[in-house]
């Protein structure tokens, strides 16, 4: 296969205007990534091409399009050359307690500022568990959301005083 794009390269070039066979570097349209797929452009190629020159779809681009893409042929380098491109959602965790250390489905993601505060900007989108971790003082807290693709959301834990309780016993005496 290989061999046979290069001979037909090797027989075509010599025939092609002077200024054609300089490269492009625009980024490449879905339509253009769909006929290179349909016809069997080889998978490292696209997979750089892709990744060299972007692609001019990114504000479309989503899941099913790339599943799309990879009922239309496209291989595993050229799928995961796209995956970068795949929508990512924002969540401002605001705990109002700087110090705060907050989790994201079980993995830290970081500390809130001095305003209590941390912006996160690389999730996937989905179902999280969002927690935060105080000063022993203070209750952690937790909650789920949902994100969209290209979502921003902000998420506020209001500080809650850690309560606790005292027991008091009193001493038995020694004497009787």
């Amino acid at each position: 296969m290989l061999k046979s794009l290069l001979c037909w390269l090797l027989i075509i070039l010599p025939f092609m205007p002077a200024g054609y066979a300089q490269q492009d570097t625009r980024p490449l349209s879905l339509e253009q990534i769909k006929r290179l797929i349909q016809n069997e452009f080889p998978d490292t190629a696209l997979a750089g091409e892709i990744r060299d020159r972007g692609i001019d779809f990114a504000a479309t681009f989503d899941r099913q399009t790339l599943e799309s893409l990879r009922l239309l042929g496209a291989q595993e380098k050229t799928l995961r050359a796209l995956e970068p491109y795949l929508p990512k959602a924002s969540v401002r965790v605001i705990t109002k307690l700087d110090r705060t250390t907050v989790f994201v489905d079980g993995k830290q993601y970081g500390i809130t500022d001095s305003t209590g505060v941390l912006q996160i900007n690389d999730l996937e989108p989905g179902e999280h568990l969002i927690e935060t971790r105080n000063r022993p003082r203070y209750k952690d807290g937790q909650l789920r959301v949902v994100l969209r693709p290209r979502d921003n959301q902000e998420v506020v834990f209001e500080p809650e005083v850690n309560v606790g309780t005292l027991t008091i016993t009193p001493l038995t005496p020694i004497w009787k």
